[in-house]
């Protein structure tokens, strides 16, 4: 594989704080199974310690997709140690991927682990030992960053791959010519971005990449209070390593704002509810950043979210005003307002769209989500 390869993201996910969760891994091997939004003639990972305070050791990592399997090298090194606050990217790996398939990406930790940069709401952990490229992984184990009720809240949900320390997967030799980042809360991180991805015709997806920058909890203005850090950096904050920092990025999706108005009150300072011209001159923010590296902006109008805890009419009217100005004013936008919202009560989700807390969508909302981005890319 040549030095001078062009690299572009095939699949990506937000890395936050999880240094406050106490989770330590011993002896296990985590596999995150991503599901490619382009394909490519070779591989590489990002791996992140970007919240820890001491250095973490992978010892071992490696990829496979149906073309084949290889370990990731560290400068030709096989294990990697990562300081405190660094991303690595590995040395490419010559195995191929098509787009929508599915890339394994194994990480093996030997010695005791803490869990400092992660994503996502559940993890495929193997019993102990080193299972790298392994083809039938053993006793995989959701490792669930979730409470039973929460779990119980999203049953019927085929909710997107995650884990610890892994940020990116890019490709190398793909056709693909646009990269689409999708930042956003946890209405993004339960899945459109690659739900979209999937519906793209066999000729649009060779073409078009679409990664998902979600984190659960997230708001654009303001980062998250501890002890809730796993919530992340505002979405202003992470613009420059989440969308910039995405390799080979043309365009940016900005689907925040439901927890703007949400947390203030409750899991954050009531004085940081915004008004909507709080929000409108965030969202100008990311256009003017975007613009300036050259990138498309697309904005997502804000979902229902009545009667859902912590929403009351006050807040309802700053999302009608907010998505008001979206419709009028940003550079191109997706109505996922329009797309969710009841016909009779346009303050709450239609019930089949509704995974039953008024505030995210089910896996048919969350389908109907990906099928209004599919349709707005393809009108630009």
């Amino acid at each position: 594989m040549s030095t001078t390869a062009t690299w572009q993201a095939t699949w990506v996910q937000a890395i936050s704080d999880y240094v406050v969760a106490q989770r330590t891994l011993e002896d296990v091997t985590v596999r995150i199974d991503a599901p490619a939004s382009s394909g490519g003639e070779a591989l590489r990972i990002e791996l992140s310690n970007r919240f820890g305070t001491d250095s973490v050791t992978i010892d071992h990592s490696g990829v496979a997709t149906r073309a084949g399997s290889g370990d990731a090298r560290w400068d030709g090194e096989r294990s990697v140690t990562l300081a405190p606050g660094q991303t690595r990217w590995s040395d490419p790996v010559d195995v191929a991927t098509d787009a929508g398939e599915t890339v394994h990406v194994d990480l093996h930790m030997a010695g005791p682990t803490l869990v400092t940069s992660a994503n996502g709401f559940a993890w495929t952990v193997s019993s102990p030992g080193d299972h790298v490229g392994a083809a039938d992984f053993p006793d995989a184990t959701p490792a669930s960053i979730l409470d039973e009720e929460q779990q119980r809240g999203l049953q019927g949900m085929t909710l997107p791959a995650s884990g610890p320390f892994l940020s990116a997967v890019d490709v190398a030799g793909s056709p693909t010519s646009r990269v689409v980042v999708c930042l956003g809360d946890s209405i993004t991180a339960m899945g459109w971005p690659q739900l979209a991805a999937a519906r793209l015709s066999s000729d649009r997806a060779t073409t078009t990449g679409i990664v998902n920058r979600g984190i659960a909890g997230n708001r654009l203005r303001h980062g998250a209070p501890f002890p809730m850090t796993v919530f992340g950096r505002a979405g202003l904050a992470r613009f420059d390593d989440d969308v910039l920092g995405t390799s080979g990025v043309t365009d940016v999706v900005l689907a925040l704002g439901t927890n703007d108005l949400g947390h203030p009150g409750s899991t954050a300072p009531l004085d940081e509810l915004p008004t909507a011209e709080d929000l409108v001159a965030g969202y100008r923010e990311v256009v003017r950043r975007a613009t300036k590296a050259g990138l498309r902006t697309m904005i997502a109008t804000i979902t229902p979210f009545l009667p859902g805890e912590a929403y009351d009419a006050a807040r309802e009217a700053v999302r009608q005003e907010v998505n008001a100005w979206i419709r009028s004013s940003a550079p191109t936008y997706v109505d996922y307002d329009a797309a969710l919202r009841s016909d009779t009560e346009p303050s709450r989700m239609q019930a089949v769209y509704d995974v039953g807390d008024h505030l995210h969508p089910s896996q048919q909302g969350q389908e109907r989500l990906a099928e209004a981005l599919v349709t707005a890319l393809s009108d630009r």
